[in-house]
């Protein structure tokens, strides 16, 4: 069994560039997303780094940076890390 898995390992294949290069931003579009939500959820860089309350104004049930933050840094994060090691 372990021979037939090795035999179709070494197939010979190699991703081309552009694979490579779309794997690439996609890793690093998770790692941005991941920081961006933590900057939103942790409150950290100060008020220069923060958006302004009113943009949360017309949203209902949402009144802090919080809930954005978290989506931003667990559902945006976990669609490039999955589509990049598939």
């Amino acid at each position: 069994m372990a021979l037939v898995t090795s035999e179709i390992a070494d197939t010979g294949t190699r991703r081309p560039a552009t694979v490579k290069a779309t794997i690439f931003l996609l890793f690093f579009l998770g790692v941005t997303a991941l920081g961006g939500g933590t900057v939103m959820v942790l409150g950290l860089g100060g008020e220069n780094t923060m958006l302004p309350d009113e943009w949360l104004a017309d949203i209902p049930l949402v009144d802090s940076w919080m809930v954005p933050g978290l989506v931003l840094g667990a559902g945006s994060e976990s669609e490039p890390w999955w589509s990049g090691t598939a």
